[in-house]
């Protein structure tokens, strides 16, 4: 069976196909696995993209449906058609794909993958920040959910919490640390809804301090959770019996091999209860989020990392939260935020750090710079 192929000088080569593996082309031999062409003619030039077109006067091919080119002659868009037991042969061998028709396996080459473009650098700056985002919402292992209470029901915690975070604050981490399960902690929003949220600022030592007030109480080892709850219901308006007060702590570490930064979170939490006469710091909660200072809830000590305190609320069979966001005493944040980190993160994944507005970009075109 043989087929003849137009070259682009106007001189038509013929090609033989052999029972088995091998097809054969003349002077120079191209492998894949057991399977080989070769050119007939010397200098030659076998381009697969080119349409085979059957001899004039040869017998009619085995293909089915062929098209027909300007002059009336049929085309098909096949390398070659195996017979023997190649004939039972069908699927995809590296860049050629077996299939059958009409009873004989046709061989072809698959078609070269478009390149797809890699963004803007607007858009790049964007992407090389959802890496941490990602890694930093894996970090709470569900403790976030449900904390936004608006969403929608077709969109997760995570989508909302990715969402409103990227851009606000800016972190960058480059395609490695990202792969690695890297996370720089930053002042990003951890919930928003309709209870009135908790404020904190950092004060002397490190030590944060939150808007909820305790009166006189002062928080020691024998503290009550109802002489806690008695404080907090006395003293502010916006809570009720049953609320939930949530603390998380992100601690910022590096890693002593690679020196990736890593976030590890640790929860505390306690639910408001007149009643309850366990001790609040021995039985059930920790003093990292539920101290005192000067008449108000507080950390016990400096934070390196970010910390936060939520309010929630079950009510009408949903559960309510207060809009939080972390509070930030991080000392490696700033070097993930400057714009040499941008770049570096960028051109990790194969982007631009010149914006060229009129030249579009590819995975395979390095674009130049233009000079105005």
């Amino acid at each position: 069976m043989w087929y003849y192929v137009p070259e682009m000088k106007g001189v038509q080569k013929r090609i033989d196909v052999d029972m088995g593996w091998k097809m054969t082309l003349g002077g120079v031999v191209v492998r894949l696995g057991s399977f080989g062409v070769r050119v007939l003619n010397d200098g030659a030039i076998f381009a697969p993209s080119i349409r085979e077109r059957q001899s004039p006067g040869a017998a009619p091919g085995p293909l089915t449906n062929p098209t027909k080119d300007r002059a009336g002659q049929d085309e098909y868009n096949i390398m070659a058609i195996l017979s023997g037991i190649n004939t039972r042969m069908s699927g995809k061998v590296g860049d050629w794909k077996y299939s059958q028709r009409d009873g004989m396996t046709v061989v072809s080459q698959m078609a070269a993958k478009k390149s797809v473009s890699k963004g803007s650098y607007a858009q790049m700056s964007r992407r090389v920040q959802w890496a941490n985002l990602v890694n930093l919402y894996q970090a709470f292992a569900g403790y976030l959910h449900p904390s936004f209470e608006n969403r929608e029901r077709c969109v997760s915690d995570y989508q909302m919490f990715v969402g409103v975070n990227v851009g606000n604050p800016e972190v960058y981490l480059t395609k490695e640390e990202a792969r690695q399960g890297g996370c720089v902690v930053a002042g990003y929003q951890v919930t928003s809804g309709s209870l009135p949220s908790i404020a904190a600022e950092m004060g002397e030592g490190g030590i944060c301090k939150t808007s909820v007030q305790l009166g006189d109480l002062v928080i020691g080892n024998d503290t009550t959770v109802k002489e806690f709850s008695t404080a907090v219901l006395a003293n502010n308006e916006d809570f009720l019996n049953g609320d939930k007060i949530t603390v998380f702590v992100a601690h910022q570490i590096l890693d002593a091999v690679t020196s990736i930064p890593r976030v590890v979170i640790k929860a505390t939490d306690l639910v408001l209860d007149r009643e309850d006469e366990v001790t609040l710091l021995r039985d059930t909660a920790q003093a990292v989020g539920f101290s005192s200072v000067d008449g108000c809830l507080a950390s016990s000590g400096m934070v390196d990392g970010a910390i936060v305190w939520i309010h929630s609320r079950r009510e009408a069979g949903m559960t309510k939260v207060s809009s939080q966001r972390f509070l930030v005493s991080n000392g490696i944040l700033a070097q993930y935020q400057t714009q040499t980190k941008k770049e570096e993160a960028i051109l990790s994944y194969g982007g631009t750090i010149k914006e060229l507005y009129l030249t579009p970009t590819s995975n395979d075109v390095e674009v130049a710079h233009v000079n105005p």
